[in-house]
């Protein structure tokens, strides 16, 4: 299972469609700030996005 998280500001931004066929995608999400950095940028964005992820695999 595959979480994706889409900064803005990140260096490159993959294709959903690509991402699709190659990973077994179950979050993907759209954000509005941050960047490559996005851990250190907008951290409680960050970690939401992660226990999102994580509580879906339960």
């Amino acid at each position: 299972p595959t979480g994706v998280a889409l900064f803005p500001a990140e260096i490159y931004i993959t294709p959903r469609a690509w991402a699709e066929a190659a990973y077994d995608i179950r979050h993907w999400a759209q954000l509005e700030k941050g960047g490559h950095f996005a851990a250190l940028e907008q951290t409680q964005t960050y970690l939401d996005e992660l226990n999102t992820f994580f509580r879906l695999l339960r």
